[in-house]
Protein backbone atom coordinates (compact mmCIF):
# COMPACT_ATOMS: atom_id res chain seq x y z
CA UNK A 1 0.00 0.00 0.00
CA UNK A 2 2.59 2.40 1.03
CA UNK A 3 4.41 1.89 -2.50
CA UNK A 4 1.35 2.64 -4.21
CA UNK A 5 0.65 5.37 -2.58
CA UNK A 6 4.24 6.94 -3.57
CA UNK A 7 3.56 5.25 -7.15
CA UNK A 8 0.76 7.83 -7.66
CA UNK A 9 2.43 10.42 -5.94
CA UNK A 10 5.84 10.47 -8.35
CA UNK A 11 2.93 9.91 -11.56
CA UNK A 12 1.08 13.42 -10.02
CA UNK A 13 4.34 15.17 -9.48
CA UNK A 14 5.46 14.31 -13.23
CA UNK A 15 2.16 16.10 -14.31
CA UNK A 16 2.69 19.12 -12.23
CA UNK A 17 3.59 22.67 -13.88
CA UNK A 18 6.91 22.64 -11.43
CA UNK A 19 8.17 19.02 -12.85
CA UNK A 20 7.03 20.20 -16.23
CA UNK A 21 9.45 23.71 -15.55
CA UNK A 22 12.18 21.65 -14.11
CA UNK A 23 11.92 19.25 -17.30
CA UNK A 24 11.93 21.87 -19.96
CA UNK A 25 14.98 23.28 -18.00
CA UNK A 26 17.23 20.28 -17.99
CA UNK A 27 16.45 19.88 -21.96
CA UNK A 28 17.57 23.48 -22.92
CA UNK A 29 20.70 22.83 -20.27
CA UNK A 30 22.00 19.36 -22.29
CA UNK A 31 21.34 21.34 -25.86
CA UNK A 32 23.72 24.24 -24.90
CA UNK A 33 26.30 21.72 -23.53
CA UNK A 34 25.88 19.29 -26.89
CA UNK A 35 26.44 22.48 -29.02
CA UNK A 36 29.07 23.88 -27.20
CA UNK A 37 30.99 20.37 -27.28
CA UNK A 38 30.38 20.85 -31.01
CA UNK A 39 31.77 24.67 -30.96
CA UNK A 40 35.62 23.92 -32.19
CA UNK A 41 39.04 26.02 -31.80
CA UNK A 42 41.14 28.00 -34.30
CA UNK A 43 43.35 25.00 -36.26
CA UNK A 44 47.31 26.35 -36.79
CA UNK A 45 46.39 26.89 -40.24
CA UNK A 46 43.14 29.81 -39.66
CA UNK A 47 45.98 31.44 -36.70
CA UNK A 48 48.89 31.82 -39.33
CA UNK A 49 46.49 33.03 -42.19
CA UNK A 50 45.46 35.56 -39.68
CA UNK A 51 49.03 36.15 -38.35
CA UNK A 52 49.99 36.78 -42.02
CA UNK A 53 47.45 38.82 -42.72
CA UNK A 54 47.96 41.56 -39.80
CA UNK A 55 51.58 41.32 -41.04
CA UNK A 56 50.45 42.48 -44.59
CA UNK A 57 48.14 45.46 -43.55
CA UNK A 58 51.13 46.19 -41.08
CA UNK A 59 53.61 46.63 -43.79
CA UNK A 60 51.02 48.43 -46.23
CA UNK A 61 50.46 51.09 -43.34
CA UNK A 62 54.22 51.18 -42.22
CA UNK A 63 54.93 52.13 -46.16
CA UNK A 64 52.66 54.53 -46.52
CA UNK A 65 53.52 56.29 -43.58
CA UNK A 66 56.94 56.57 -44.58
CA UNK A 67 56.08 57.86 -48.34
CA UNK A 68 53.58 60.44 -46.75
CA UNK A 69 56.55 61.29 -44.27
CA UNK A 70 59.73 61.27 -47.44
CA UNK A 71 57.01 63.71 -49.82
CA UNK A 72 56.52 65.75 -46.25
CA UNK A 73 60.23 66.20 -45.87
CA UNK A 74 61.05 67.13 -49.99
CA UNK A 75 58.34 69.60 -49.79
CA UNK A 76 59.82 70.92 -46.77
CA UNK A 77 63.50 70.82 -48.95
CA UNK A 78 61.86 72.80 -51.94
CA UNK A 79 60.84 75.43 -49.38
CA UNK A 80 64.55 75.79 -47.67
CA UNK A 81 65.86 76.66 -51.36
CA UNK A 82 63.23 79.11 -52.15
CA UNK A 83 64.28 80.48 -48.75
CA UNK A 84 68.56 80.50 -49.98
CA UNK A 85 67.64 81.60 -53.32
CA UNK A 86 66.25 84.89 -51.48
CA UNK A 87 69.33 85.45 -49.47
CA UNK A 88 71.35 85.15 -52.84
CA UNK A 89 68.95 87.61 -54.64
CA UNK A 90 69.72 89.79 -51.69
CA UNK A 91 73.23 89.48 -51.70
CA UNK A 92 73.48 90.19 -55.53
CA UNK A 93 71.68 93.11 -54.78
CA UNK A 94 73.99 94.46 -52.13
CA UNK A 95 77.45 93.44 -54.28
CA UNK A 96 76.03 92.77 -57.47
CA UNK A 97 77.26 89.25 -57.64
CA UNK A 98 76.32 85.91 -56.06
CA UNK A 99 80.00 84.88 -55.62
CA UNK A 100 80.30 84.84 -51.57
CA UNK A 101 77.19 82.04 -51.62
CA UNK A 102 78.76 79.88 -53.82
CA UNK A 103 80.36 77.04 -52.01
CA UNK A 104 80.13 74.24 -54.04
CA UNK A 105 79.09 70.78 -53.04
CA UNK A 106 78.44 70.22 -49.17
CA UNK A 107 79.39 66.87 -47.64
CA UNK A 108 80.16 64.74 -44.64
CA UNK A 109 83.83 66.43 -45.47
CA UNK A 110 82.77 70.09 -46.18
CA UNK A 111 80.31 71.79 -43.78
CA UNK A 112 77.72 74.21 -43.91
CA UNK A 113 80.27 76.30 -42.47
CA UNK A 114 82.04 77.00 -45.71
CA UNK A 115 79.25 80.12 -45.86
CA UNK A 116 81.34 82.02 -42.57
CA UNK A 117 84.52 81.86 -44.80
CA UNK A 118 86.31 84.95 -46.60
CA UNK A 119 84.92 86.96 -47.68
CA UNK A 120 81.93 86.80 -45.03
CA UNK A 121 78.70 87.68 -46.65
CA UNK A 122 76.05 89.76 -44.39
CA UNK A 123 73.50 86.70 -45.22
CA UNK A 124 76.22 84.06 -44.32
CA UNK A 125 74.48 82.73 -40.72
CA UNK A 126 71.05 82.22 -42.28
CA UNK A 127 72.72 80.88 -44.93
CA UNK A 128 74.34 78.69 -42.51
CA UNK A 129 71.12 77.69 -40.93
CA UNK A 130 69.42 77.01 -44.03
CA UNK A 131 72.43 74.67 -45.41
CA UNK A 132 72.27 72.39 -42.31
CA UNK A 133 68.69 72.25 -42.12
CA UNK A 134 68.54 70.85 -45.96
CA UNK A 135 71.99 68.73 -45.83
CA UNK A 136 70.23 67.50 -42.70
CA UNK A 137 66.70 66.92 -44.46
CA UNK A 138 68.47 65.15 -48.29
CA UNK A 139 70.16 62.12 -47.80
CA UNK A 140 72.95 61.08 -49.56
CA UNK A 141 72.43 59.54 -52.98
CA UNK A 142 74.24 56.33 -53.64
CA UNK A 143 75.23 56.77 -56.88
CA UNK A 144 77.60 59.88 -55.67
CA UNK A 145 80.43 60.35 -53.12
CA UNK A 146 79.06 64.35 -52.54
CA UNK A 147 76.22 64.53 -49.94
CA UNK A 148 72.90 65.66 -51.32
CA UNK A 149 73.43 69.36 -52.51
CA UNK A 150 75.12 71.57 -55.06
CA UNK A 151 75.99 75.15 -54.72
CA UNK A 152 77.73 76.55 -57.82
CA UNK A 153 78.10 79.72 -59.65
CA UNK A 154 78.34 78.59 -63.92
CA UNK A 155 79.85 82.05 -64.57
CA UNK A 156 83.60 82.44 -66.10
CA UNK A 157 85.87 84.51 -63.80
CA UNK A 158 86.48 87.33 -62.83
CA UNK A 159 83.73 88.17 -60.81
CA UNK A 160 80.73 89.17 -60.62
CA UNK A 161 79.49 86.26 -60.46
CA UNK A 162 75.89 86.90 -62.35
CA UNK A 163 74.36 83.30 -61.89
CA UNK A 164 73.98 80.30 -60.00
CA UNK A 165 72.41 76.64 -59.75
CA UNK A 166 71.00 75.02 -56.57
CA UNK A 167 70.66 70.78 -56.56
CA UNK A 168 69.40 68.90 -53.90
CA UNK A 169 68.68 65.47 -53.69
CA UNK A 170 65.07 64.13 -52.67
CA UNK A 171 64.65 61.40 -50.50
CA UNK A 172 61.12 61.06 -51.30
CA UNK A 173 60.84 60.55 -55.13
CA UNK A 174 64.64 59.50 -55.24
CA UNK A 175 65.34 62.77 -57.37
CA UNK A 176 66.97 66.34 -57.56
CA UNK A 177 65.39 68.98 -57.26
CA UNK A 178 67.66 71.98 -59.42
CA UNK A 179 67.12 75.53 -59.19
CA UNK A 180 68.92 78.77 -60.86
CA UNK A 181 68.94 82.14 -60.95
CA UNK A 182 67.34 82.17 -64.15
CA UNK A 183 64.05 81.29 -62.22
CA UNK A 184 63.79 78.23 -63.48
CA UNK A 185 63.00 74.80 -61.25
CA UNK A 186 62.42 71.13 -62.05
CA UNK A 187 62.67 67.46 -60.60
CA UNK A 188 65.24 65.59 -62.62
CA UNK A 189 66.74 62.02 -62.09
CA UNK A 190 69.82 63.53 -62.78
CA UNK A 191 71.18 66.62 -62.34
CA UNK A 192 73.41 67.64 -65.88
CA UNK A 193 71.43 66.30 -68.63
CA UNK A 194 68.64 63.77 -68.88
CA UNK A 195 68.28 62.06 -72.29
CA UNK A 196 68.94 64.95 -74.66
CA UNK A 197 67.78 67.99 -72.88
CA UNK A 198 69.88 70.18 -70.19
CA UNK A 199 68.01 71.01 -67.56
CA UNK A 200 67.36 74.65 -66.27
CA UNK A 201 68.14 75.10 -62.99
CA UNK A 202 70.90 72.24 -62.77
CA UNK A 203 74.39 72.51 -62.96
CA UNK A 204 75.68 74.96 -65.34
CA UNK A 205 72.12 75.27 -66.65
CA UNK A 206 70.40 78.36 -64.61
Amino acid sequence: MPCLVRTKAVIHFKKSLVFQVILSYNNELMFYFKKQNKIKGFTLIELLVVVAIISLLSSIVLATLTSARNRSRDSAIQSEVGQFRTLLELQKNDTNSYATLQKGWVSANISCSIFNNSPVSNYATKAVELCNSIYKKSSVKPSTTSAGHFFTNVTTPPSPVTSYSIMVWLPGVSKWYCAGSSGASGIYTSYVTEGTVTKPGCFQTP
